[in-house]
């Protein structure tokens, strides 16, 4: 008994500590700050916008003014001559310098010179950058991996890439190889959860990391595969089903969503519900009818006008006294 009291203590002591790596932006009359998941303020309201936090640092506004700041709300310094427009991906976070772009590092300082039109984050080693209408993906050392020939580019993802040519979307790999072919279907979505959302005949299906259907297109809309489902329309009704395409529910919602958390929103008629992994509706008060969907075991909740959070009971943890609110989401990731 006393050591599943110490494990206990362990146990909770460990999940306060991990609530504490999380903040979430929220607007307190017409001024931003940052909570804890407690919902005390960590980061006074005094920004007029504010992002989440990424790799440690927030992207702030003060009178249209950008910078970033640290998890205690210190402003850090950048180069002057620097404007800030991204927020730090991966370790790098792109800048303005007259109108050009390039990247600056954790340290804050410029790493790759600001010499391309537009650019994406960082993500496994490349940079998607554009130079003269054209996109492709450049190193740390700013060489060419992939020349600029494609309309649009994005970053990375478990080796693949979303890029355009001629209109139509296609996954290449880091070498610049075309890995689809338009003829079968065209890409419309990158990988989620080791599926991707593809559409032929205006009808939409999903494909494998291996580029196989495994969902034929037969849906008339589709939702991200999230913790083993998927959310399709077939007619005018959404269902779920598997990852082989299997009903693990026919068609009943007037809109459904995916599954965060071990639950989804789903609407009927007019009124939004959540629903838990057997489908089934969670009757809550109707106070606190669903706005948002779960992130990091919390969901966004509108109330009389005032924003809060509540967590999977229905119960409000932060209280809805803010006018508005973004999700909690880890400091450092």
């Amino acid at each position: 008994m006393k050591k599943l009291a110490i494990f206990s203590l362990i146990t909770i002591f460990a999940g306060v500590l991990n609530a504490q790596d999380y903040l979430a932006p929220v607007k307190s009359g017409s001024m931003w700050g940052y909570i804890d998941m407690k919902g005390d303020w960590v980061i006074k309201p005094q920004f007029s916008s504010v992002w989440r936090f990424y790799n440690g640092f927030a992207r702030t506004e003060i009178d249209d003014n950008s910078f970033y700041i640290d998890k205690t709300g210190e402003i850090k310094t950048v180069n002057k001559s620097y404007k800030v427009i991204g927020n730090f991906k991966n370790g790098y976070a792109r800048v303005k310098v007259r109108k050009k772009l390039g990247f600056i590092d954790t340290t804050l300082n410029l790493v790759i010179e600001a010499a391309y039109d537009e650019a994406k984050d960082f993500s496994e080693g490349l940079f998607p950058v554009q130079l003269k209408k054209l996109w492709g993906y450049i190193d740390i050392n700013s060489n060419w991996v992939i020349e600029p020939t494609y309309e649009k580019a994005y970053s990375f993802q478990g080796g693949v890439a979303m890029v355009r040519i001629e209109g139509v979307w296609y996954f290449i790999d880091k070498e610049g190889t075309e890995l689809t072919n338009p003829v079968n279907y065209r890409v419309v979505k990158i990988f989620s959860d080791g599926l991707a959302k593809v559409q032929k005949d205006e009808k939409w299906g999903y494909i494998d990391e291996n580029f196989k259907m495994v969902i034929p297109p037969e849906f008339d809309a589709g939702k991200d595969y999230t913790e083993g489902v998927i959310s399709v329309k077939s007619g005018d009704k959404w269902g779920y089903i598997d990852r082989n395409g299997n009903w693990l529910l026919e068609p009943s919602f007037d809109k459904a969503y995916e599954f965060h958390n071990g639950m989804a929103m789903a609407k009927i008629k007019k009124t939004w519900y959540y629903i838990d992994k057997n489908f089934q509706i969670i009757d809550w008060s109707r106070e606190t009818e669903p706005t948002n969907s779960f992130s990091n075991g919390l969901a966004r909740i509108k109330m009389k006008g005032y924003w809060g959070f509540i967590d999977q009971k229905g119960n409000f943890v932060v209280k809805p006294v803010f006018n508005s609110v973004h999700d909690f989401t880890k400091i450092n990731d």
